[in-house]
Formats: structure tokens, sequence, C-alpha cells
């Protein structure tokens, strides 16, 4: 088994207590599997208040969404993963921010978490030692603590080569870059960037119906120009591995163009909101949703929507801020728009997660539509 699976154990380690008590039921193992839903939400609740933004507008903006919803019905160690790595954050920030040094330790417990449930968890140790330095404007004994999480990866690569004979990180880097199935070792960068994007949209579609409300019209037209060009683009250069037959025509590849819309959305208010701020929140959104991007597109064996989970809060942090600021500039009987993009998201989260669902056929399309998966 140690050879198929390539994720850490820190899943099985988590449901065994459901499987103890009922048994192999289903219901009870995704039961206990949206602990660490709620757990993402109550995080991002929590990281929106020590930032001073809305917390309810950020939670909803960032939960209703495809990639929350569907992920969150899984029974994969990718949620349990994003959960942790969100803790892991907030209770960082908040313990350097309310000088409570006993939080500190407890994020580094989350950060080995989130590596014990998918390795890309310890990520979450490089955003928190830039968030640490652009903070604090010089090294400071704090990040000492980033070590332990550091010295539980390295005991852990020791104890599995000596349990199966070989590392378990370094079997799951070897996989990452030889197995010759993988997605990105069959697209090049242009076209992985096309497909992230696609992934990215399709996954945060609030992001679709924020667009009028934080991006002026004329920037809306030059995005959706460039998403159709990039579209365009990628089934020129890959017209003959193009498989036609289930495309699912012109409705497909609008769709496509309307998901690639949303990923250019969300860079453009991610780089607006830099720029506006320049403060320790907007490097935090910059470091979470770059660096999962580029994991996501560039470098993970293949482009779906549980790699991006980590980004969850931040994209909800990032569009209750740009809406606040929108929101601000208009009237008072204005406001409750920043409320509106939901009810549209909200149906289409919900379509994705009954297209996903099992049930006696498959649904057409959902091999093929970009961000479906």
């Amino acid at each position: 088994m140690f050879k198929v699976n390539k994720n850490p154990p820190g899943i099985s380690y988590f449901v065994a207590p459901a499987y103890l008590l009922f048994g192999d039921n289903e219901i009870a193992m995704h039961g206990i599997l949206l602990v660490p839903v709620l757990a993402l939400g109550l995080a991002t609740y929590l990281l929106a208040k020590e930032f001073n933004v809305n917390p309810f507008l950020a939670t909803l903006y960032s939960m209703l969404t495809p990639a929350v919803l569907v992920s969150g019905l899984t029974v994969m160690s990718d949620m349990l993963m994003a959960a942790f790595y969100a803790w892991a954050i907030y209770l960082w920030v908040h313990g350097i921010g309310q000088k409570k040094a006993l939080l500190l330790p407890l994020s580094m417990l989350c950060v080995a978490g989130s590596f014990l449930s998918k390795y890309y968890g310890m990520t979450s140790l490089l955003v928190i030692l830039a968030y640490t330095l652009f903070r604090e404007r010089k090294p400071s004994w704090k990040l000492l603590w980033l070590l332990a999480p550091v010295g539980a990866a390295v005991l852990y690569e020791l104890y599995t080569r000596r349990l199966y004979g070989t590392g378990m990180l370094y079997e799951a880097f070897a996989f990452q870059y030889h197995e010759p199935g993988n997605v990105t070792n069959k697209i090049r960068l242009p076209g992985r960037a096309v497909v992230g994007l696609s992934f990215l949209g399709g996954c945060w579609i609030p992001l679709l119906f924020v667009a009028p409300l934080v991006c002026p019209w004329r920037r809306c037209g030059v995005l959706a120009g460039a998403s159709a060009a990039l579209v365009g683009l990628f089934c020129l250069a890959r017209w003959d591995r193009l498989d036609w037959r289930y495309s699912g025509g012109f409705l497909f590849y609008a769709e496509w163009v309307l998901f690639v819309f949303a990923g250019l959305v969300l860079f453009c208010i991610l780089i607006d909101d830099l720029l506006g701020h320049r403060d320790p929140l907007s490097v935090l959104l910059l470091l979470v949703i770059t660096g999962t991007f580029g994991y996501a597109a560039f470098i993970n064996y293949s482009v779906n929507a549980r790699t991006i989970l980590p980004m969850a809060p931040a994209v909800g942090l990032l569009a209750a801020r740009a809406l606040e600021r929108t929101s601000s500039a208009a009237a008072t009987a204005s406001k409750w728009r920043v409320w509106t993009p939901l009810l549209p998201a909200v149906a289409v989260a919900l379509a994705a997660v009954w297209a996903t669902a099992p049930g006696p056929t498959p649904r057409a399309g959902l091999s093929t539509t970009p961000g479906s998966n």
C-alpha cells in the first residue's frame, strides 16, 4: 500500500475513531470529515476578525464555492490539510499580533498536522516566515518555533525509510516528477497556466459575479478578451490532442472562457489590494494565493480543485475586502450589493455538488469541464 498511496497517514488516523465506533459506515465517514469543513470556516471567520474584515462576508465568499462544497463532501485528505493550514496561519497571526506566546507552538502543531495530512501543508511555514519578516521588519526569536515542524518532517522521513526501506517524502517527490502519466509532464508552462486559471475561476465562481462590482467595465472587457484569446490559443496549440467528441460544443468553450475570466479577476483584485494597502494582510493574501496557484498549476501531478483548497480563506478575505472598499465608496442604500453575488454563486456551487454526486449514470462533461473536478 505504501507504494500506491503517496499521501501521509494523517487522514487515516483522523477517521479511525469513527471506523472504530461505527465500522465501515459511509455516513459516519462523511460525518466525521465535516469537522474539517467547519474548522476551515471558523478559521476564515477568525482571520477576518483579526484583520478587521467583515467576517461573515469573508466566510461566505470562502465557503459557498464549488471547491469547498464539493471537496467537503468527499472522503479525502485535502480538506483536513486545508483546515490545519488555515488554523496554523490564524494562530500564528493572532499570537504575534496579540503577544500570546502560547499560540505559537499551537500553530506549529497545526503545521505538523497539515503536513501529516498532505505534504503541501508544510508550505504554511514559508507563508508564516515571510509574513513575520514583513510584519516585524527584522528576524525574531519567534521564528525558532518554525524548526519544530521541520524536525517532525525529518523524523517522519527517517521513520518511514526504516519502516518501508524508502522515505515517503522521497517517493512523493519522485512520483511528482517522473510519473509519465502526470499532466504536468504533458502540457507546457503556458498551457498549464491556462488550465490553472480555468480551475481557479471555476472553483471560486463567486469572483465571476463579484467582478462587475470591483472592476471597472473597461477592465472587465479587457479581461474577457484576454480570456477568450488564452482559451483559443490553447485549443490551437493542442488541436490534434483535444477529444472534440466529448467537448460539449460552443457551451463548453463559453464556460471555459468564463472560468479563465474569473481566475484573471482574482489576480486583478489581488494586485489592486497589494498596491492599495501594502499591509501585512495584503502580503499574506499574496503569499497564499500565488503560492497555492503556482503549486497547483505548475508543480502538482494534475490540476484539480482539491489542490487549491488552502487558498479558500485568502480568497474569501480578498473578495470581502474588495467589496467593502467598493461599498464604502457607494451610497449607503447600495451597500446591500456586496451580498447579491452570493445568490448566483451558491446556485452554481450547488449545481456542482449535484453534478459530482454519485448516481446510476455518469453526468456528461465532468471529465472535460475545467474547474468542475
